[in-house]
């Protein structure tokens, strides 16, 4: 039994904005109109004729205690006389406000005038980041065939942007490349510094030169990098332009961050396959890995630590091919930790993070990142969602999320109230003693994270193949009646500090989060597309696998500890643990998906 005991005071309603639209069938118009919210009121002169209207925003909001009213007068103008007056419940409001355009609007309509009362959203705040620099960044350098485009393809998952035919010098490196199936990122080319023309390496310069200058952050550039091919039977390495950079990047780049991306590893290793088969010593992947390294620092990285001199520069071997899927990870990583090194504003990091497509571990960590920022602190009393609707604050919690993992989702799946349903049902939640843990379960308590892949990925098959079974129609997200009734029900409850509420917004937080990791797997098997089928498996192969287990876990939780003085927030600490726990790691990924390849029959689209 909880002994925290929550504040009773109910928080205010916040309102944001007042419309006021006169219809068009009046014969009359209106000259001021007076709003008073308590003892506060405010008064408006605005004339507004038959079939217009006025829009009056408020900053900081009004504040409406649930014991009063606010009140809305529109005056007349004295030739037609008369006041129509609005005395609104806060209550009324918030249980008759709807969701339009992303706001929640609540309408009501006397003698032919129309008020509109918009109430305050929760800023979401990836929304925020976005608003300041919508798009990563990124200047890649490279000669013609060194694998430009297809790189780009592959890390950002488009199909859209090829950069390797482009034409040359100062007017290419300025365009910019975007891609319609995912405009988080902009790239710039740069077709590389060729042996005896230093036209190239001056524009470079001057375009890297013009956008550090630049002031806001969405137009500068937050990282390059430098596309290198590993040379083949030691050929040469370096040309003299890629040299004079390199020995001059402090000067030309300043604290823009740099990683030479090593590119065609796949070659190298191909190459030392064919070698050792030759000598009747075949290689494994194991085995492989001690003459890999050999080449590369041989013919690469002693090369370029002679040419760079003692300050190392971040460097990488990638391979678009498969097998090769664990490097494409890594050249993310490291991008984003030289952001994190060389860039305060955190801005950078968090589109970066969000414009890649290939490494699950960097969008799970910034979500975590996203959320303990604001809304995932203090969930035992937050100040932020006091004032709202339970709905409001999954809303933006749901938002953050999703956007954090930037699917291509052309119709907006992932948004729909069916998803948040579908999360919502929740009969396991509840303050219980919880006895032979593993025989209420359907599904046995997992011990290890090799043991947790192989069922998903038994369960993901076993869901597929039904799915295959019935001609591969989409599996439609199946709402519980329940879920659907609770979601009504959030519309209008305002948020509570209670051990309920908070079981509820974690739950909520790590089955987003768990599902969101599953449909990234499957939706790399189907380029990237995600839909109805793929988040209905994904939810249906979470239900069969984990949300028990995460459910259980919660459930035992004791909530009342977070709120206990000169403690940690262990509310928090307990969402980070169970989203790691249950987390796919970027060196299981491109296992699991040959496995689910291999194994499960192809539906609509892919898989």
């Amino acid at each position: 039994m909880s002994h925290y005991t929550s504040d009773t005071t109910s928080p205010p309603l916040l309102v944001s904005t007042l419309g006021v639209h006169l219809k068009p069938q009046s014969q009359k118009e209106i000259d001021t109109i007076t709003v008073k919210a308590g003892e506060v009121a405010r008064q408006f002169c605005q004339a507004i004729s038959p079939g217009g209207g006025y829009q009056q925003s408020f900053n900081p909001p009004l504040e409406v205690l649930f014991d009063t009213k606010l009140s809305v007068s529109v005056h007349y103008r004295k030739t037609f006389r008369g006041t129509v007056a609005f005395s609104l419940d806060p209550r009324d409001i918030l249980r008759g406000a709807l969701e339009e355009d992303g706001r929640q609007l609540y309408r009501k309509i006397e003698r032919k005038v129309e008020v509109v009362i918009g109430i305050q959203p929760l800023p979401s705040i990836v929304s925020e980041v976005v608003a300041s620099c919508s798009r990563f960044r990124l200047l890649i350098i490279g000669e013609s065939g060194v694998g430009k485009s297809s790189l780009i393809r592959k890390v950002f998952d488009v199909a859209g942007v090829d950069v390797s035919d482009t034409t040359r010098g100062q007017a290419s490196i300025d365009q910019e490349f975007i891609a319609s199936d995912n405009d988080r990122f902009v790239v710039h080319d740069s077709c590389g510094f060729e042996p005896a023309d230093q036209e190239n390496l001056n524009a470079a310069r001057k375009f890297i030169s013009n956008r550090r200058r630049m002031r806001d952050l969405k137009d500068q550039l937050h990282a390059i990098w430098l596309c290198l091919t590993i040379p083949y039977a030691g050929g040469r390495f370096l040309e003299a332009g890629v040299e004079e950079f390199l020995k001059n990047r402090k000067e030309i780049l300043g604290n823009i961050p740099l990683v030479v991306v090593l590119t065609k590893l796949d070659y190298l290793v191909n190459r030392l396959e064919a070698e050792a088969l030759e000598e009747g010593e075949p290689l494994d992947e194991t085995t492989l890995r001690a003459p890999t390294s050999e080449s590369l620092e041989k013919f690469c990285l002693a090369p370029l630590r002679a040419t760079a001199g003692s300050d190392s520069i971040p460097h990488v071997a990638v391979s678009i091919m498969e097998g090769h899927e664990e490097s494409l990870s890594t050249l993310v990583d490291v991008t984003t930790k030289n952001i994190q090194k060389y860039i305060k504003d955190e801005a950078a990091h968090y589109m970066a993070a969000i414009a890649q497509r290939v490494n699950i571990s960097l969008k799970v960590e910034l979500t975590i990142a996203v959320g303990e920022k604001r809304y995932w602190k203090a969930l035992m009393a937050s100040s932020d969602f006091r004032g709202h609707t339970m709905k409001a604050c999954l809303h933006v919690i749901h938002k953050d999320i999703i956007t954090v993992w930037n699917f291509k989702d052309p119709d907006n799946t992932l948004d729909k109230d069916d998803f948040k349903a579908g999360l919502l049902h929740t009969p396991d939640l509840r303050v219980r003693e919880i006895q032979n843990l593993q025989q209420t379960l359907l599904i046995p308590v997992l011990s290890n994270a090799r043991q947790s892949s192989i069922t998903l990925i038994a369960a993901l098959v076993t869901i597929i193949a039904s799915v295959a079974g019935t001609a591969g129609t989409a599996l439609p997200i199946v709402v519980p009646v329940a879920g659907i009734a609770v979601l009504g029900k959030l519309a209008h409850d305002l948020y509570k500090a209670s051990q309920d509420v908070v079981r509820q917004l974690m739950a909520y937080i790590v089955d987003l989060t768990c599902v969101m990791q599953i449909v990234f797997l499957l939706a790399s098997t189907r380029n990237g597309v995600v839909d109805v089928q793929v988040v209905g498996i994904a939810m249906e192969a979470y239900e069969r696998v984990h949300r028990r287990d995460v459910h259980a876990d919660i459930s035992d939780f004791s909530v009342h500890l977070a709120v206990t003085p000169g403690k940690r927030d262990l509310v928090l600490d307990k969402i980070k643990e169970l989203i790691r726990g249950y987390s796919i790691g970027d060196d299981q990924l491109p296992v699991l998906r040959r496995q689910l390849q291999n194994s499960a029959p192809r539906v609509q689209g892919g898989v």
